[in-house]
């Protein structure tokens, strides 16, 4: 049986209004939210290398790199970019969704 995710308010799309980088906590889960132009991105923030936050991280062209030691993540697929590491996992990317004023995110 399949089991369906549920759709939770995150914040408020006003909060969103230019380019940004926020992170926050919901229910012990480290998330960065990331605004790029028209684009956001819900991800984990933690790096897949070392696991350092990467709220200082670089964004450009959809990607964002550690500011620990340099590594560059896909923000749509999570994947590594430049393999830099052969321990370096992805990272973790969240589905979400506008719904009137609110951006939900699913759990």
């Amino acid at each position: 049986m399949t089991k369906f995710k549920t759709p939770i308010p995150l914040l408020a799309l006003s909060d969103l209004n230019k380019d940004i980088t926020l992170s926050m906590v919901y229910n012990e889960l480290n998330l960065l939210i990331i605004k790029e132009g028209k684009n956001i991105f819900i991800i984990e923030d933690r790096c897949g290398h070392f696991g350092v936050s990467l709220q200082a991280g670089k964004v450009s062209n959809g990607t964002i790199r550690c500011s620990a030691h340099g590594a560059v993540f896909d923000l749509l697929t999570g994947k590594i970019q430049n393999n830099f590491f052969d321990d370096c996992e992805p990272i973790k990317i969240y589905q979400w969704r506008k719904n009137n004023d609110w951006l939900e995110i699913f759990l």
